[in-house]
């Protein structure tokens, strides 16, 4: 029973405060509104004193306005390598420091080349004995071609012979029908005939034996001839193979870390030995909206486009590089909407380092006289953005259309005229028809108010 008694008083004691609480801030929230001075707290409403807030004014003008269009960039190299062996063996010599810069053609590396070297003296061997064989083989085409041009020589002669020995048979024959010759004499011409016959038989299997011969050495010649071109490839893939020992630089730039120091094993076209970053000139990609494509593109075709890149440095202001956009992505990225870009910078300096991200602001060209007005004026509410307008000591709401924001300069499409002011600081403290003074101003002192 006392316990719930207890619980009870508890229970009263916090609703009181609670009470108290809640008139406590009742009281004190109209002495927080502003323009209200604590001392005009309570009493008649007509009596109160409405301060003015403090505000600043820029006007309404015509300018004309860069089309600027800003992101964040991401520095890239232009020329990037990784340095890899082209021949499994051990890595004897290292020719530079590790971060150093290195120029095109410098050497860096050295692999032991001793079995290439056996191999190309090997090779070179096997060629002289190509060569010889080459030799031979034209001195026995030369040879047997000899044999040829003998074996028809005989064959036409012997051929001569032939004819000449069948015209004198059939004289004969004539000579022994009329018996003014001989028996004897006419089959001793017979006998004649028939050896040239004989031989004629001979000199053309001895044409045909030649001619073979012929060919044969032709093809010797040949497989010879094609042994020599084996050899010179197999020589020329030798002599790179030896050459693959010695590892230059393939582009100017910075070098990483040395990944594998001498006297360890390499394997080719698989270890790394060292990252090269060329970094002048050096690539900023950025991405833009693709609404904002076109722009860059008719930009792109009537002037190029200028690319700022700025750079923060140690103890010293931001500084600004510039270099020209010289490359647009083929298509939009799907997740995000956005295309991206690089430009190029010449990067002398080396402010710009891989891995950097930095504010870019590219230049498509010019808007000329727009409406005009510090971007600190415009303010954003429920219907859409709006400004401040300064209209007898009073700040008048008016709703504005903001064509686009440039380097802390809205350009204005609609609600605004040239030559209107509006209000640029104090901006917290304002409500519709607040009143309002210029900086540095007295606020008028109203009729019956002691000075």
């Amino acid at each position: 029973m006392k316990l719930k008694e207890l619980l009870l008083r508890r229970r009263t004691l916090m609703i009181a405060l609670l009470l108290l609480l809640v008139g406590a801030l009742a009281v004190w929230g109209p002495l927080r509104k502003p323009g209200i001075s604590a001392g005009d707290k309570g009493g008649d409403p007509k009596k109160e004193k409405v301060r003015p807030v403090t505000v600043s004014l820029a006007p309404v003008q015509l300018a004309d306005i860069p089309l600027i269009q800003q992101a964040i960039g991401n520095v890239e190299a232009l020329e990037n390598v990784s340095i890899q062996p082209q021949i499994s063996g051990q890595l004897t010599k290292v020719h530079f420091s590790q971060g150093a810069f290195v120029h095109k053609g410098q050497l860096l590396f050295e692999l032991d080349s001793r079995l290439q070297a056996a191999n190309l003296s090997q090779l070179e061997a096997m060629l002289s004995r190509s060569q010889a064989m080459v030799r031979q083989a034209k001195a026995n085409l030369t040879k047997v071609s000899t044999l040829t041009a003998v074996a028809e020589a005989n064959l036409k002669r012997d051929l001569a012979q032939k004819e000449f020995a069948a015209l004198e048979l059939a004289r004969n024959k004539q000579l022994l029908d009329k018996d003014y010759l001989a028996l004897q004499q006419f089959q001793m011409q017979q006998n004649t005939l028939q050896t040239a016959e004989a031989t004629l038989v001979a000199d053309r299997a001895a044409l045909v034996n030649a001619k073979a011969q012929v060919q044969a050495e032709h093809a010797a010649l040949q497989t010879a001839m094609a042994s020599v071109n084996a050899d010179l490839a197999s020589l020329a893939a030798a002599r790179v193979q030896l050459g693959f020992s010695k590892i230059y630089a393939p582009l100017s730039g910075k070098t990483g870390p040395i990944l594998i120091n001498a006297g360890n094993n390499v394997v080719a076209n698989s270890s790394v030995l060292v990252n090269i970053k060329r970094l002048s000139p050096i690539l900023v990609s950025f991405a833009v909206p693709e609404k904002e494509l076109e722009p860059f593109q008719a930009a792109l075709r009537s002037q190029g486009v200028p690319v700022t890149a700025e750079v923060k440095v140690n103890g010293e202001k931001n500084l600004q590089e510039v270099g020209q956009l010289s490359f647009v992505d083929n298509q939009v990225n799907k997740a995000t909407g956005m295309v991206t870009l690089k430009a190029t910078f010449d990067n002398r300096d080396g402010r710009l380092w891989p891995g950097l991200f930095v504010p870019v602001s590219a230049r498509l060209g010019v808007q000329n006289q727009v409406l005009t007005v510090p971007a600190a004026a415009v303010q954003k509410g429920p219907s859409g953005d709006f400004v401040y307008l300064f209209a007898q000591d009073k700040a008048r709401m008016q709703a504005v259309k903001v064509a686009r924001i440039s380097l802390g300069t809205a350009v204005i499409s609609q609600g605004l005229k040239p030559g209107q002011k509006v209000i640029v600081t104090g901006l917290q403290a304002l409500s519709p028809d607040a009143p309002v003074k210029l900086a540095g101003q007295k606020p008028k002192q109203n009729a019956g108010q002691r000075p």
